[in-house]
C-alpha cells in the first residue's frame, strides 16, 4: 500500500491505525456529534463573523461539561492523568489543533497549535481554562499568541516518572 509507504510503516501498523482510529474515536465521536475539522476554510469562515470575546465565552461554556461527557462515554474515568489523553484525542482525531508536549522540571507543557488564527485560539483558551480547572481539576498556567494555545501544568508527585 502506498500509504504505508509514504509513513515508513508496515502494513499490518496502517491497519492498526485505522482501526485504532475508528474504536477509539470516529465510533463514538459521530455517535455524540464531537465535530472533527476536516475543511480549514469552512471552519475559518465560520470563525469570521464571530467576535473573539464570544467565542472566548463559548469556550468556557463548552469546557465546563463538554469533556466531562466526552471521557465518560469513551469509559475514561475523569481525573488529573485523562487531561493528557482528552488533548490527545482532540489532537489526534477530532483535529482541533497539532499537540506537542514537553517536560520541563516539574511541569508538563503542551503546546496546542492550529492555522485557524485568533478566533479559534481565543475559543481553545476559554475551553481549556475551564476543562482544567472544573473538569480535570488541574492548576494550569495558559497563554496564547494567534496561532498556538500553550498550557503549563505541574506535575503531581504520583505523575513525575523517575
Amino acid at each position: 500500500m502506498k500509504e504505508a509507504r509514504a509513513q515508513n510503516i508496515s502494513q499490518t501498523a496502517l491497519l492498526n491505525q485505522i482501526l485504532t482510529r475508528y474504536a477509539q474515536y470516529e465510533r463514538l465521536g459521530t455517535a455524540h456529534h464531537i465535530m472533527r475539522f476536516s475543511s480549514r476554510p469552512i471552519m475559518s469562515t465560520l470563525l469570521e463573523g464571530m467576535s473573539e470575546e464570544y467565542l472566548e465565552g463559548q469556550g468556557r461554556k463548552l469546557g465546563d461539561f463538554h469533556p466531562r461527557d466526552f471521557l465518560t462515554v469513551l469509559g475514561i474515568p475523569i481525573s488529573h492523568s485523562s487531561f493528557p489523553i482528552f488533548l490527545e484525542y482532540l489532537a489526534k482525531y477530532a483535529f482541533w489543533f497539532r499537540l506537542d508536549r514537553s517536560e520541563h522540571g516539574n511541569e508538563v507543557i503542551y503546546h496546542l497549535k492550529s492555522d485557524l488564527g485568533w478566533r479559534w485560539t481565543k475559543f481553545l483558551m476559554g475551553y481549556m481554562q475551564t476543562a482544567c480547572k472544573s473538569v480535570f481539576e488541574t492548576p494550569i498556567t495558559a497563554s496564547c499568541t494567534e496561532f498556538s494555545v500553550t498550557l503549563k501544568v505541574r506535575l503531581k508527585p504520583f505523575d513525575q516518572v523517575d
